[in-house]
């Protein structure tokens, strides 16, 4: 591929790494990305989340629900996953 070539992608799938990652940044040198991903989820971008996977961590077969635990802990050990599709 050369400078200048188009790459239309059908399938978006990523973690939540990078959304935890800027939620938490000020928006000024970080408000391209936050908006990217504001725009995504809300359609705007012309894909459509299909799919979200989320694996929670378990002891005795028993689901630990960690939502609220330290986000560097989540995102590193177990990130919930996004499918979008191109609409």
């Amino acid at each position: 591929m050369g400078d200048g070539d188009v790459v239309a992608v059908d399938w978006i799938v990523m973690d939540e790494t990078y959304l935890e990652t800027y939620r938490h940044l000020p928006e000024g040198e970080h408000g391209v990305v936050k908006q990217y991903y504001r725009d995504l989820f809300a359609g705007r971008l012309g894909f459509q989340l299909v799919q979200t996977f989320k694996t929670y961590p378990s002891l005795f077969g028993r689901a630990i629900n960690d939502d609220d635990a330290e986000w560097s802990f989540r995102l590193f050990d177990h990130p919930g996953v996004y499918v979008f599709r191109r609409q």
